[in-house]
C-alpha cells in the first residue's frame, strides 16, 4: 500500500492528521496538504472563523436585554418583532 492510500485510509477511520503522521512516520504538513487542510486545527488567538454574524447589528440592543436579565429566547422574540428578525 502506498503512502496515500495509507493516509487516505487512516483519515476514512477518522484519524487525525497528528496521529497519521506519526503511525506512518510523515510530516504532519505533508499529511495536511494531501487531505486538504490547509488551516491550522485550532485557530490563532483573537482571529475570528466564519462570517459575520446576524446579531452583530443588534449587540447594543442584545447586550442592554442580557443585563435587564431577558432570557435568549425574550431577545430572539423582541428582535422578530421590531427588526423583522429572521436568520438565515
Amino acid at each position: 500500500m502506498s503512502t496515500c492510500e495509507a493516509i487516505k485510509a487512516l483519515a476514512l477511520k477518522g484519524g487525525s492528521g497528528r496521529r497519521i503522521a506519526r503511525e506512518l512516520a510523515v510530516n504532519r504538513d505533508a499529511v495536511a496538504r494531501y487531505l486538504g487542510s490547509s488551516k491550522p486545527a485550532i485557530s490563532p488567538l483573537g482571529s475570528r472563523s466564519g462570517g459575520l454574524s446576524l446579531c452583530e447589528v443588534h449587540l447594543t440592543e442584545i447586550t442592554l436585554a442580557i443585563e435587564q436579565g431577558l432570557s435568549a429566547q425574550r431577545i430572539y422574540q423582541n428582535l422578530v418583532t421590531s427588526h423583522a428578525f429572521a436568520p438565515a
